[in-house]
């Protein structure tokens, strides 16, 4: 088989490297895209402050903030009072003092509401699993991203190199017409035809070059780089093409339904959504608290105590409607949450029956580019051997038609990684190019490092 480095065209790489280093010192302190950028380097460039994970992390912090209010309901209360005053005693008071300033340390102390800050307890607990669920997806999600820009980069050089070689036949063979045109062996009609196929031939590769800066500026957003384009992208090798494909599906729909980020952040978000009910129901119970005052005053007068500790109990009579308006808010919360956890169950049975189809079409479609390949690099060998001897041949066309091949190879091998790498995702296994990949423990982490991916 033969093998030989795709290369960027020249002047675009030049530009790139001009624009990734002029600009890579505009960037904050985080690392550098590298040139030459591989594949493992760029899951490690991940970047935690990239908006996506941002909005999931802030999820996380809303959740935090829920847990730190619900066990602020059974926390310590306490504060200092300080009063300056001067009042003026009527005529029957027997302390004729003016000041009239205090100063006291008040404590208070809920000691049971009931059930209701337990409830409040649980709900804030599930919330903050279903937000630790959440993150775990969006990583995931950017892992991905990070796969599909990267391949994108890969294939629009291999597209370009083609394109390029294509556009230099149709150079030649337009050259040749008018020339031979010339000599009056050509009619006005082939020359015209020929100058359009290579008009749209060159048009064609222009596109790809676009292409090439196109999906580099994709990688570099992805990453959270945008001001560092990488101009030379090395093609990875890629293990799990030739993992085996399941013969049965339901297996993996039962593994998805067990393992999968996104459900398993949705039942946490119903069971939150569940307590927050049981909370609702309990809001307007009875509390008691525990209260503690000591102070010491200007006045000595008989309500003034110095210690004063006792037990209160608070039962609500009536709330106006407010407490029915918080249990019915709760329910139609809850009815949400265990309505969008069905459909999210509904789609994952989907997702993972199209995923399972795909790796099996893919696999065909791989196959086929190989033949192909092997086809163009024996046409390719064939007419370099007949250009050494002299012979006629035809190796411009054969040469464009290599990298085509080549081309839709890298195509359809990227095809075939996605719809693993999706698969895994949806299987809540380590997102990796190995070969071997086994079901993981039902766990809240994102979820593999493998290829050199770093959990921010």
């Amino acid at each position: 088989m033969h093998h030989r480095l795709v290369p960027v065209v020249a002047g675009l790489a030049f530009g790139l490297v001009l624009l990734a280093h002029a600009q890579a010192n505009e960037e904050d302190g985080r690392a550098v895209i590298p040139d030459p950028l591989t594949l493992p380097v760029a899951l490690e460039l991940i970047d935690a402050l990239h908006p996506d994970l941002l909005a999931a992390d802030a999820g996380r912090a809303r959740a935090e903030a829920d847990r730190l209010d619900a066990e602020s309901l059974t926390g310590l209360e306490a504060d200092v009072r300080a009063r300056l005053r001067w009042v003026e005693p009527n005529d029957q008071a027997a302390i004729r003092d003016h000041d009239d300033h205090a100063l006291t340390l008040n404590v208070r102390k809920r000691l049971t509401d009931f059930g209701f800050s337990d409830a409040r307890l649980a709900a804030s607990a599930a919330s903050d699993a279903g937000a630790g669920f959440a993150y775990a997806a969006a990583l995931r999600d950017q892992r991905l991203a990070v796969f599909r820009a990267y391949f994108d980069v890969v294939e629009a050089d291999l597209e370009a190199a083609w394109q390029s070689e294509a556009m230099q036949v149709e150079f030649l063979r337009n050259e040749d017409i008018v020339e031979q045109r010339g000599l009056l062996e050509r009619s006005e009609l082939e020359v015209l035809r020929a100058d359009a196929d290579y008009r749209l031939a060159l048009a064609r590769s222009s596109t790809a070059e676009a292409a090439q800066r196109t999906t580099r500026q994709m990688l570099a957003q992805v990453l959270n780089r945008p001001r560092q384009l990488p101009s030379v992208v090395v093609r990875p090798e890629l293990p799990l093409l030739e993992r085996p494909v399941p013969e049965d599906v339901f297996p993996l729909i039962d593994e998805a339904l067990a393992n999968n980020s996104g459900l398993r952040a949705l039942e946490a978000r119903m069971r939150a959504a569940e307590e927050a009910f049981a909370a609702a129901r309990k809001a307007d119970g009875p509390v008691l608290d525990a209260e503690g005052e000591m102070g010491t005053y200007t006045r000595e007068l008989g309500g003034n105590d110095d210690v004063r500790v006792g037990l209160v109990l608070t039962v609500p009579l009536s709330s106006g409607g407010r407490t029915q308006a918080g249990i019915a808010r709760a329910r139609a919360a809850l009815l949400d949450a265990q309505a969008e956890r069905g459909q999210r169950e509904l789609a994952v049975r989907r997702q993972v029956l199209k995923l399972w189809q795909d790796l099996g079409l893919a696999r065909y479609h791989r196959a086929e580019a190989k033949a192909n390949m092997d086809l163009r690099d024996l046409e390719l060998e064939r007419s370099r051997m007949q250009f050494a001897q002299e012979v006629q041949s035809n190796l411009g066309n054969a040469s464009a038609n290599y990298t085509e091949a080549e081309y839709r190879l890298a195509r359809a091998d990227h095809d075939l990684a996605m719809a693993w790498l999706r698969l895994d995702a949806l299987l809540g296994r380590e997102i990796t190019l190995a070969l071997n990949n086994t079901p993981s423990a039902p766990s809240g982490d994102a979820g593999g490092t493998k290829d050199g991916g770093a959990q921010p």
